[in-house]
C-alpha cells in the first residue's frame, strides 16, 4: 500500500508540474507549493530524530537516528534545488531550464530517490539486513513496475498535457529506428560484460562474502525467473523501461553522470558495494551510447546485457544442478 501511495504521489507531482509549465502565474505557485512539500518532509525528519533522543523508539530501532538525519538533510538539499540562485548555477552545467516546474521538479524528485535509498539501506541495515529480507519478486510485480516507469517517463514529458503523442515519441528519442543500433549495441554489450567479468573477478579475490551475499540476494529475488522465456521478459521490461525513463526522458535534461547516479540508487539491491558502481559505471555507458546513437540503441545494449548475464546464470545453476 505505501508503494502504491507513494507512486501515485510522484505521478500526481510529475502531472502537475507540466500543467504549471509555461504558465508563469502557476509556476510561482508550483514552487511555492515544492517549498510547502519540502518543509514538511525536514519536519518529520526533526520529529522522528526528536523522538529517539527521548527514547520514544525501541533501543534497537535505527528509524530514530539514521531515519530522521536522511530527511533533514534530503529536506536541505531540496531547498537548494528550489532554490532559483542555485538552478541558475546548475544550468550552466546541466542542460536545464532554472524556471521550468518540470525541471524543477525532477531534480527535486531526484534528490528524494537518492534519500529513500539512502533510508532504506539504513533502516534494513545494510548489505545484511538486504540479504536477511530478500524475498522473490513475482513476474507479474515486475510487470507492473515496467508499466509504472514507463507511464511516469509519458506523463514526465508532457504527454495529456502539453504534448502529443508523436512529439512525445520524438522527445524520449524513439522516433527512428537505425540499424546501425544493432552494430553500436554488440559493441557496448561486449564491453559491458567485460567490465562486469573483471570487477567480479576482483571483487571475489577481495572479499568473497559480500560478493556472495550479493549475489544470494539477486538468486533470491530473481527465483521466479528460472527460465528462457522469463528471463528474455526480464530483460526486456527493465531495458525498455529503464531506458525510456532514464536515458530518454531523463538524461537530456539532467545530462550523463547525474542519470547514472540515479540510475545505480534505483538498484537498491546491490547496497553499496562494487556492483553498484559497475551500475554505475553501465549508466555512464548507457548514457553514451544514448547520446551518440539514440534511444533505441541504448534499449538494445541494456537488454543484450542483462539477458546475456542472465543467461550466463541459468546455464550455470542448471550444470551444477546436474552435477550434483
Amino acid at each position: 500500500m505505501e508503494i502504491l501511495l507513494g507512486s501515485a504521489g510522484v505521478l500526481g507531482l510529475v502531472l502537475l508540474a507540466n500543467v504549471s509549465e509555461g504558465r508563469p502565474r502557476w509556476t510561482s505557485s508550483w514552487v511555492r507549493f515544492l517549498l510547502v512539500l519540502n518543509l514538511s518532509l525536514g519536519l518529520i525528519g526533526a520529529l522522528v530524530l526528536l523522538a529517539g533522543r527521548l527514547d520514544l523508539f525501541p533501543p534497537t530501532d535505527s528509524v530514530s537516528s539514521s531515519g530522521g538525519i536522511t530527511l533533514l538533510l534530503t529536506s536541505v538539499v531540496g531547498f537548494l534545488f528550489l532554490s532559483s540562485p542555485v538552478r541558475k548555477r546548475l544550468s550552466r552545467v546541466i542542460p536545464i531550464r532554472p524556471e521550468s516546474p518540470v525541471h524543477i521538479t525532477s531534480l527535486l524528485l531526484s534528490c528524494y530517490l537518492v534519500s529513500w535509498t539512502v533510508l532504506s539501506l539504513s533502516l534494513l541495515g545494510g548489505l545484511q539486513g538486504l540479504q536477511d529480507s530478500a524475498e522473490s519478486v513475482s513476474v507479474l510485480a515486475y510487470v507492473i513496475q515496467a508499466l509504472g516507469l514507463l507511464f511516469l517517463s509519458l506523463l514526465g514529458v508532457g504527454l495529456l498535457t502539453r504534448r502529443r503523442w508523436v512529439q512525445v515519441v520524438d522527445r524520449l528519442g524513439l522516433a527512428s529506428f537505425r540499424w546501425r543500433s544493432l552494430l553500436v549495441a554488440s559493441v557496448a554489450i561486449v564491453l559491458l560484460v567485460s567490465i562486469n567479468l573483471v570487477v567480479s573477478v576482483i571483487w571475489v579475490l577481495i572479499d568473497p562474502d559480500q560478493a556472495d551475499a550479493v549475489r544470494q540476494i539477486s538468486n533470491a529475488m530473481l527465483r521466479d525467473f528460472d527460465s528462457v522465456g522469463t528471463i528474455f521478459l526480464l530483460a526486456a521490461l527493465s531495458s525498455v523501461s529503464e531506458e525510456v525513463l532514464f536515458r530518454g526522458a531523463l538524461q537530456p535534461r539532467l545530462g550523463i553522470p547525474l542519470t547514472s547516479l540515479l540510475f545505480a540508487a534505483t538498484h537498491l539491491q546491490y547496497a553499496i558495494s562494487p556492483a553498484t558502481l559497475v551500475v554505475f559505471v553501465i549508466g555512464l555507458v548507457l548514457g553514451a551510447v544514448r547520446h551518440y546513437f539514440g534511444t533505441w540503441a541504448a534499449i538494445l545494449t541494456h537488454f543484450g546485457y542483462n539477458f546475456g548475464l542472465l543467461l550466463m546464470g541459468l546455464v550455470a545453476s542448471r550444470l551444477l544442478e546436474m552435477a550434483g
